[in-house]
């Protein structure tokens, strides 16, 4: 019997976190060859929430749920595509009006 593995998101303050990473790697269309390292993707976030961004979009990274995704290193992530993140930001019970 396979488990589920657990959901990277824990807390409130990480499921607001995460919609407010992904809404941004989608505005920046970072999907395919566009990529970002993760070290400057947690500079669009307050210094405060860094060292858990960074945390947090490593744990997203290996989570299939999320369309979020290593890029050829663990120190650079892109977007599987654009509907995966659209879709999980709804799922967050994010607004997707803005895309």
């Amino acid at each position: 019997m396979s488990q589920v593995p657990p959901s990277p998101i824990n807390t409130e303050v990480e499921r607001e976190l995460a919609e407010k990473l992904i809404r941004k790697l989608t505005r920046k269309r970072v999907i395919g060859n566009h990529k970002k390292q993760i070290a400057t993707t947690i500079n669009w976030v307050a210094t405060h929430e860094q060292g858990d961004a960074k945390d947090l979009l490593h744990r997203m990274a290996v989570d299939p749920d999320c369309p979020v995704e290593y890029y050829q290193t663990e120190e650079v992530i892109h977007l599987t595509s654009y509907e995966a993140a659209v879709e999980y930001v709804d799922e967050l019970g994010g607004d997707t009006e803005w895309l």
